[in-house]
């Protein structure tokens, strides 16, 4: 799954530390990011979201994250904006 439909369905992120992930999730809040191609704590992170962690707050700060980049009407205005700037 991406990182944005993961945020989107209101599940934690789990994503190496690299490129977009970084700036989409925040580790420990919205999901984990994990050292760059880490095998192992990234199945020790998914077993925690599996079996240890109550993730419902976390669940929720990743869903809302994800309004804040792809909400409809934040989108909207930020085309909006772009055409009224080349507009000028």
């Amino acid at each position: 799954m991406m990182i944005s439909e993961s945020m989107c369905n209101e599940t934690p992120v789990i994503a190496f530390d690299r490129s977009i992930s970084c700036d989409l999730c925040i580790n420990e809040q919205t999901g984990y990011l994990i050292k760059d191609l880490d095998e192992d704590e990234m199945a020790e992170k998914i077993y925690k979201i599996l079996f240890i962690d109550n993730n419902i707050e976390m669940s929720k700060k990743s869903r809302n994250r994800y309004l804040i980049f792809h909400d409809e009407n934040v989108i909207l205005n930020k085309w909006k904006d772009l055409f009224v700037k080349l507009m000028e």
